[in-house]
């Protein structure tokens, strides 16, 4: 009897630690999931082209009356152009100052394109940028003044921000400017019905009038509106009745129709060839949808669909799964009044309860049909608010812990019982963290995917080191392979520290994921699984650029137009991190291996805003101090590298040191090479006092023209200005793009005064060193 006893006991002891360790389990699987794709962010305007003295007379009077309209609606902007003078000078050739500029940017190029037919033809190419109302500075008062249609080679427009901007859009406005790539004007006070004539043809690349209060149906009317846009945005206004995109999509591929009172939407792709419609997105939640739209999932190329908290209601049957879209990755319905989901007739297998797939695309949380979601498993996997979110039943309820809790008896028991609540004390713990990160991610409007780790795990091949495709200071980069086939590129940061607040590093991941230029790698969403940190990039298809100027892949080597191009997107890359984004993004480590170019050569700039991230993680195997410092010798300005004084000038000197490897082919410090040429800077600068520039240019450059000879030593004076010791007397990375492509004259005054600081006499050196660079003395070994 004794026996039987004790064995009972070892049972019950045995099923208490095992209940506590399948809580801990399944806090661990939920940890890390995927959320839905961020809201993408349109790229940014085009740099402005060579502004010449051509431009059409229209365009001067055009620009100047809308500023005396808006001046007499209320807007001061005589007071901030006293010296614009009227008379045969056009404003686009007008140096504003600074505060101006933060408002008013407008540059006009003209290119001669020969006597073709007898006549001198010129076409005329017109970028402006006009109101961003960011600091306050100048608000726009009163409507939009007729006068802007005389603008007729506008290329790009974006009036933002200025909520006493009201009244509707100018008749046909949209259609009066043959030549337009983007037109924006998000956020304004902006009314009135949207309408396009039938002639002529127009294409825009970007239509965004986003958060006004527009009104009506727009374009259903407008059947024979020949009107193309590739991203239209209309959110958060005040349409309604049914979208129509019959038309207008044949080149869209962003759809934004969220928070208006749209009843329906309709696209129609009968009779089209498949690559007709290249829609990927459509944003519709909040509207007043009344059912499904099921024909929307037979667009080709269609990956997600968002329609929460719409009016969909009653049954939700989904078609066959062979005419679904085989890019289709998420159709979000939450929040709406569906009572019953039925499969398709034809093809049931779709709402198999084994099915993956449909685990993976649909998701009904808040919907009466979830009420009873325990009892299968189809809903309990379908009813999810997003990807982050755990399937239900996961875990045993706290509710039913005290049950359990209450049956221990003995000293041994109490011992499981101590250990059990100490672990759902922190099972608990967990869950709080993700509901909460949940709840501060669903607030915000750029959401980073979050991937399991599980998922990653597979992804790399349990992050085998055959797939490592580089390693630094942040961590190691693993390539991987997503279920769905994309290749991704996994970096695998170094663990966090203990007392690092998670939902600080997902700010900063925030952050980063809203950043989309075509020179920066982009930030496809992170993982999270205790102190790991992992995040997901895109994979770029070439190597990095240290390997191609090295000579390490089996890419021909560089001619002089592909490195200029290299030199020019990394250039416009920095500037964008340190001027259109606020507050600025400090890279810190600029080099060669942070540049990766894609299969055309185009430079992507990696590991951009990982600065940010520096006070979360542990800085013992980092290659220098990061509590302290980031960067790599050779790179870093004398100002940080001595007093750790941080700005977007150590960025620009970093760029001085690549524009330099880049023209030579060859690293900053080279101990192989002969004495005078161990440093590539003081090199450079040696070479440049002589006019012999040209020695330093890569010895497989061959056949370099003439004109090609002009352009290699300017690239290399505005790469020695970027170097100069003093960070007010570097260039902003703004100004280097301006004299790249020869819209500023390089300051050739600054650039003297570095020779004055830096040249020395070859018999200054010695036989075991060189001249220090700023703060950094270099031996020779």
């Amino acid at each position: 009897m004794t026996q039987f006893k004790m064995d009972q006991f070892w049972k019950f002891l045995v099923f208490i630690l095992m209940f506590g360790l399948s809580l801990i389990w399944n806090a661990i699987g939920g940890a890390c999931a995927t959320a839905p794709a961020p809201t993408p962010v349109l790229a940014p305007a085009p740099a402005p082209p060579v502004p010449t003295d051509y431009y059409e007379p229209s365009e001067e009077i055009g620009i100047y009356s809308m500023l005396t309209s808006w001046n007499n609606s209320g807007t001061n902007t005589s007071a901030l152009l006293p010296t614009w003078p009227l008379s045969h000078n056009h404003p686009c050739n007008y140096t504003f100052p600074d505060k101006v500029r933060k408002w008013f940017l407008c540059s006009i190029n003209a290119v001669n394109i020969g006597n073709l037919t007898g006549l001198d033809h010129k076409l005329y190419n017109m970028n402006i940028l006009f109101g961003t109302n960011k600091s306050g500075d100048v608000e726009l008062v009163g409507e939009l003044p007729l006068a802007i249609r005389n603008l007729t080679n506008l290329n790009y427009v974006r009036i933002a921000g200025h909520p006493r901007l009201s009244g509707p859009l100018p008749p046909n406005m949209i259609k009066a400017f043959p030549s337009m790539t983007s037109l924006s004007l998000t956020n304004n006070n902006l009314s009135g019905n949207i309408t396009v004539s039938p002639t002529p043809f127009f294409h825009i690349d970007e239509l965004d009038l986003s958060s006004n209060v527009f009104t009506g149906t727009p374009f259903c009317q407008d059947r024979a509106a020949n009107f193309t846009v590739r991203s239209l945005n209309f959110s958060v206004n005040e349409f309604s009745g049914t979208f129509c995109g019959d038309d207008s999509s044949t080149t869209l591929e962003l759809l934004d129709i969220s928070y208006n009172q749209f009843t329906d939407v309709k696209i129609s792709i009968l009779g089209q060839s498949d690559n007709v419609f290249p829609l990927k997105v459509i944003y519709a939640q909040h509207n007043h949808l009344q059912s499904f739209p099921s024909e929307l999932l037979k667009l080709p190329l269609l990956e997600e669909i968002y329609l929460d908290s719409n009016n969909i209601s009653g049954i939700l049957t989904f078609p066959d799964v062979s005419t679904v879209s085989s890019a289709l990755r998420l159709v979000s319905i939450v929040n709406n009044n569906i009572t019953e989901i039925r499969p398709s007739t034809t093809s049931p297998s779709l709402f198999d309860e084994s099915s993956i797939r449909i685990s993976d695309l649909v998701f009904l949380g808040g919907n009466p049909v979830c009420k009873d979601a325990r009892k299968s498993d189809l809903l309990r996997t379908v009813c999810r608010f997003n990807k982050s979110s755990p399937i239900e039943d996961l875990y045993i309820a706290p509710s039913k812990i005290p049950e359990i809790i209450s049956a221990c008896m003995g000293g041994v028991a109490l011992v499981a019982l101590i250990i059990t609540i100490f672990f759902v004390r922190n099972l608990m713990k967990k869950i709080a963290i993700i509901r909460k990160f949940k709840y501060e991610l669903d607030k915000k409007d750029v959401k980073p995917n979050l991937y399991s780790y599980t998922e990653l795990k597979a992804a790399t091949q349990d992050f085998q080191s055959t797939n490592i495709l580089g390693r630094g200071g942040f961590g190691v980069v693993y390539k991987g392979i997503l279920i769905d086939g994309s290749k991704v590129a996994v970096k695998r940061l170094l663990k966090a520290k203990k007392d690092y607040d998670i939902q600080d590093f997902l700010n900063e991941i925030t952050v980063i994921s809203k950043i989309k230029h075509r020179n920066l790698v982009q930030l496809k969403g992170c993982c999270i699984k205790e102190d790991q940190r992992i995040l997901i990039y895109e994979l770029v298809d070439n190597m990095n650029l240290a390997s191609i100027l090295r000579g390490d892949s089996n890419e021909d080597h560089l001619d002089w137009g592909s490195r200029f191009n290299i030199i020019l997107g990394i250039a416009r890359g920095l500037a964008y991190l340190h001027e259109e984004i606020e507050p600025p993004i400090i890279h810190r480590d600029i080099k060669s291996e942070n540049i990766l170019l894609d299969k055309d050569l185009n430079p992507k700039i990696a590991d951009f805003g990982l600065a940010l991230l520096l006070p979360s993680l542990d800085d013992g195997e980092t290659h220098i101090n990061i509590s302290k410092i980031a960067g790599t010798m050779g790179y870093l300005s004398p100002e940080y590298a001595t007093y750790g004084q941080v700005s977007t000038k150590l960025d620009v000197f970093s760029f001085g040191v690549l524009v330099l490897e880049i023209v030579s082919g060859r690293k900053n410090i080279d101990n192989n090479l002969p004495m005078e040429q161990l440093c590539l800077t003081l090199w450079a600068q040696r070479l440049h006092a002589k006019n012999e520039m040209l020695k330093l240019v890569d010895k497989s450059l061959k056949e370099v023209t003439m004109t090609e000879d002009t352009t290699i030593k300017r690239v290399v004076e505005i790469g020695l200005l970027c170097l100069h010791h003093a960070t007010a007397r570097r260039p902003n990375m703004s100004d280097v793009v301006a004299m790249l492509i020869g819209n500023k004259e390089i300051d050739h005054i600054a650039l003297h005064e570095y020779h004055e600081t830096y040249i020395q006499e070859d018999s200054s050196t010695s036989s075991q060193s060189i001249p220090s660079i700023g703060s950094w003395t270099l031996s020779h070994s």
